[in-house]
């Protein structure tokens, strides 16, 4: 059971890396999956030994006590909550992909290098797609092809011929967003040749 259990983490795992290119929210859903079928299954060696886990736990405990602190502060627990998960309290799934990462076998490695191209991939056509169309696709997405007017365009970079040109930025809501996404490939080609 521990083993299937710890291919069922792995696919979720892959899932949260996949659709981090196409709606981030959707891909914190599954790394939360990932962690909570990871707390059955087995641990590397050593894994609770490694001091990067140990430190990690350190500051993101320290970061859920300041929010619980500033909770109590403000008198509303609910409404703070509700404005902190709108904001960077998110982020703590993020060292959930650290603790899952940490704990991949070897023999997993090759599946998680598949899953990453295919985000790559992702990445390059959402990205290209999005250089030529003047609204935010995630905008076209969740607004089902419905005229909003609260659609925010993207940023004009100019014109080839008659073709205009917008700055690529995916199914991201930023181009920070999709650039930061696009950073995370370009030491590949230096570790990987």
């Amino acid at each position: 059971m521990p083993e299937r259990l710890r291919k069922i983490t792995l696919f979720f795992f892959c899932a949260s890396i996949v659709t981090i290119g196409l709606s981030v929210s959707l891909s914190q859903g599954f790394l939360i999956l990932a962690f909570l079928t990871s707390l059955f299954s087995s641990k590397t060696s050593g894994f609770w030994k490694e001091p990067v886990i140990l430190i990690g736990i350190l500051f993101f405990g320290w970061y859920l006590i300041d929010f619980v602190i500033h909770s109590f502060r403000e008198g509303n627990f609910l409404t703070y909550s509700k404005i902190a998960f709108r904001s960077e309290l998110k982020d703590i799934f993020l060292f959930i992909g650290l603790v899952l990462a940490w704990n991949l076998k070897k023999e997993e490695f090759p599946a998680i290098l598949k899953t990453l191209n295919v985000l790559f991939w992702i990445l390059l056509i959402t990205g290209f797609v999005s250089s030529f169309s003047p609204v935010r696709l995630s905008r076209i997405v969740s607004d089902l092809y419905r005229e909003s007017s609260n659609w925010k365009f993207t940023h004009p970079m100019g014109r080839i011929g008659g073709l205009s040109l917008y700055l690529p930025i995916g199914l991201m809501n930023t181009h920070l967003t999709f650039g930061g996404l696009l950073q995370f490939f370009f030491p590949l080609p230096v570790f990987l040749f």
